[in-house]
């Protein structure tokens, strides 16, 4: 009777210290995020959007419909952007051309200053061989890849690596049913010396996020102008459950501005991991503004895997 008793006077006493204290956090004024990836193998695509407070619902997106876009090609006025709809404004007939620097002009029809953002369009770096073998191992098997390609000497050059595949079942599984096909971003892994070389180099698949996930981020610090080779490894259940796959090996040349932000990006997700870890700020370029406006040439070979 008495440690029920004893009980029940902790159980009262814990109740009456707990006190609940209200927090004011301050709602900050939201800044306009531009986001752009261009490279001359289509149109500009701008999304315009608010960012969010700590405390609004991250599915609800605040797209900007109302702006004034222009874009402009080394220092040529060429277009006023369309809006297309959720925050997207295109070109109608500029495709960017390598080696030209496109700057982004966008107002706003509330506010006075422009928000700009400018990038140069770097040269294709061309894949020369992609070599493929299986491997066998206790704690895992797969394709080892290696690709060749020459860096551009006399100057700086950075690279983003990423696989991609179109997966086929033609017979019938518990997965998928037959004859169902797939495109997807297909995650990979190297212990090569040119990605060891770097930190925050490997950035994780990130759904609908093709151009800042799931790929190898490095430089040509320890390769300038060299003909290289650099090797990774595909796991072998990207692919266990599947008849046919088709893989495309990307060999991405991306501005220093789009180096930095994936970086940084990198940087920011393996933050999370450890919780002492201090706060990672993201690149941008976006004068007044977050976001990014990145400009990238890519170089695609390819290979088939049948079950």
């Amino acid at each position: 009777m008495k440690k029920q008793l004893f009980a029940l006077l902790l159980v009262l006493f814990i109740a009456a210290c707990e006190t609940i204290i209200d927090v004011n956090i301050p709602n900050t004024e939201k800044k306009l995020v531009l986001n752009a990836t261009i490279s001359p193998d289509s149109l500009i695509v701008i999304n315009l959007s608010k960012s969010l407070h700590i405390l609004d619902n991250e599915a609800i997106r605040n797209y900007v419909a109302n702006a004034n876009v222009k874009i402009y090609e080394d220092e040529a006025y060429m277009e006023t952007m369309t809006y297309q709809g959720n925050g997207n404004y295109k070109t109608q007939l500029l495709k960017p051309q390598v080696q030209c620097r496109y700057r982004v002009e966008v107002k706003l029809k509330d506010e006075e200053q422009k928000y700009i953002a400018e990038d140069l369009v770097p040269e294709r770096i061309l894949i020369a061989n992609l070599d493929t073998v299986s491997f066998f191992s206790p704690q895992k098997t797969g394709i080892l890849c290696k690709i060749t390609f020459d860096d551009m000497p006399h100057k700086k050059n950075y690279y983003f690596l990423q696989v991609s595949a179109f997966q086929v079942f033609n017979t019938t599984n518990l997965i998928k049913k037959t004859g169902s096909q797939f495109y997807k971003n297909i995650p990979i892994t190297s212990d090569d010396p040119i990605i060891k070389h770097e930190q925050h180099s490997a950035l994780p698949l990130l759904e609908n996020q093709r151009l800042v996930s799931g790929g190898l981020v490095f430089s040509d610090e320890i390769i300038d102008g060299m003909t290289s080779e650099l090797s990774f490894k595909i796991n072998s259940q990207t692919f266990a459950e599947v008849d046919t796959s088709k893989f495309y090996v990307h060999l991405n040349s991306i501005s220093k501005n789009y180096f930095l932000y994936l970086k940084s990006h990198a940087k920011y997700i393996n933050s999370f991991e450890n919780p002492l870890s201090e706060p990672v700020q993201v690149f941008s370029n976006v004068s007044r503004g977050l976001g990014v406006f990145v400009a990238h040439t890519v170089s695609v070979d390819s290979f088939t895997v049948v079950k």
